[in-house]
């Protein structure tokens, strides 16, 4: 099933025995569209600890309007990796997570991950001019896999037709021209 990203942001993370926390945001891979983990706010306010709960740890026959369900215990979210705030994925949980991976693969892909807290407002840009600000990012729940860019209230832009991300101007450009993306 399609969903925005954006709506979900502040709901509680159930886990099986009660409530964990709260969704702060997501990590993916700019390369692949693929959410990797989600960054869930164990405690109260700004002072919780951020911890990675990977998609897949997500039951979705618990998710509601209000509430994203987990299969993991309170303790076993409290207990996850925690969310490096210089890098989003720490090396003790890629190397947990993906031990066949060589050392040069784990540092691309780590390379290759963004959170999605700072890609919502960048400005969109097709080969004919600006099409706004980043408002949103539709994902499959089943996938895990980010199907479209939505830029200020109109139609999802695919992601097979981005050209690029640049982190440093923090815009994001697509082949697509204006008219295009219209019809």
């Amino acid at each position: 099933m399609l969903r925005r990203l954006k709506p979900l942001i502040g709901d509680a993370v159930a886990a099986t025995d009660g409530e964990a926390g709260r969704l702060e945001q997501v990590y993916f891979d700019d390369e692949h569209w693929r959410l990797r983990y989600l960054v869930v706010n164990t405690g109260g306010g700004l002072t919780g600890r951020k911890v990675l709960v990977p998609p897949e740890a997500v039951d979705r026959g618990r998710w509601s309007d209000d509430a994203v369900g987990v299969r993991l215990t309170r303790e076993e979210v409290a207990d996850s990796t925690s969310a490096d705030e210089d890098m989003p994925v720490s090396r003790r949980f890629e190397e947990a997570s993906a031990p066949e991976l060589s050392e040069e693969e784990r540092e691309a892909s780590r390379a290759r991950l963004r959170a999605s807290g700072e890609v919502l407002g960048y400005s969109v840009f097709a080969p004919d001019g600006k099409l706004g600000h980043l408002d949103d990012l539709l994902f499959d729940d089943g996938e895990w896999t980010i199907a479209g860019l939505i830029v200020e209230g109109g139609a999802p832009i695919p992601v097979s037709a981005v050209d690029g991300i640049d982190w440093r101007t923090r815009e994001i450009r697509v082949r697509l021209r204006r008219e295009e993306l219209r019809r």
